[in-house]
């Protein structure tokens, strides 16, 4: 009964059985990373209410049953990435409202539905990294004013909204690498004031508006190799006196203003 950490890492596991847990009430870490997991049934983790980090990354899990994460009312970090999970619901998330930390990199995530996170009011770091996402549903981030972190690298997004970011307004660090953007609209971020960290690097843009960074006073960084950019314009930067790195390189620029920078 006084185990607080469980640590079942590649020994081969292949499924989590209801009832598992009933006799560690007081576990706090729960880790099932490389295993060969397939799936989530529903409350396995019933007895798990002082469990506040789960880990089962690098496994095979395909499926997720609505009430797979019934017990953990504590839970604050999920850690999902390396499998093969195809879809997100709302009803996933209903019994783990205080989570913080969200990471489901490495899936075969296509697309999200609007309500997927709304559950999870208290997360702040979303990571969905390396998915095949192709478009993100204008209300995604509704719920999510505390969310300060959120990446979308190396999914197939060709274009954005603007109004998919209006929601999180205390956004500090977005980052949409290696996605295929090759516009964005001059209005995405303007309800993002306290972006510091901007991460467009490998892409496929080709154009910036003079007024894309002008709603981003404290811009600290920018990140833009790889793109096709072919200029730079001088009003670009003009309202991010906080801004100290520029990354450009790999682009095609042919001329920069000489009041760009």
């Amino acid at each position: 009964e006084n185990l607080k950490y469980l640590e079942l890492i590649y020994v081969g596991l292949e499924q989590l059985q209801a009832g598992m847990f009933e006799c560690v009430p007081n576990l706090r870490d729960v880790q099932f990373s490389h295993n060969k997991i397939k799936r989530l049934p529903a409350g396995v983790f019933r007895s798990c209410s002082s469990v506040d980090s789960l880990r089962i990354d690098h496994n095979e899990i395909s499926e997720i049953a609505d009430d797979a994460f019934e017990g953990l009312v504590r839970l604050t970090w999920l850690v999902l990435s390396n499998n093969k999970i195809s879809k997100l619901k709302r009803l996933h998330f209903k019994h783990v409202k205080n989570i913080d930390f969200l990471c489901v990199d490495h899936n075969c995530l296509e697309e999200l539905d609007e309500d997927t996170f709304y559950e999870i009011s208290e997360v702040q770091h979303i990571r969905i990294n390396n998915n095949h996402i192709k478009t993100l549903p204008n209300n995604l981030l509704k719920n999510l004013d505390k969310l300060y972190e959120l990446c979308l690298d190396y999914n197939k997004i060709k274009s954005i909204k603007p109004e998919v970011f209006n929601h999180a307004i205390n956004l500090l660090s977005l980052s949409l690498e290696g996605n295929q953007l090759q516009e964005i609209h001059r209005d995405l971020f303007k309800s993002q004031k306290k972006i510091s960290s901007l991460m467009l690097n490998n892409n496929q843009i080709s154009k910036l508006h003079p007024d894309i960074f002008t709603e981003l006073p404290n811009l600290n960084s920018i990140h833009l190799k790889y793109n096709q950019l072919t200029e730079i314009d001088e009003k670009l930067f003009r309202n991010n006196e906080n801004i100290d790195k520029i990354s450009l390189r790999g682009n095609k620029i042919k001329s920069v203003h000489p009041d760009a920078f």
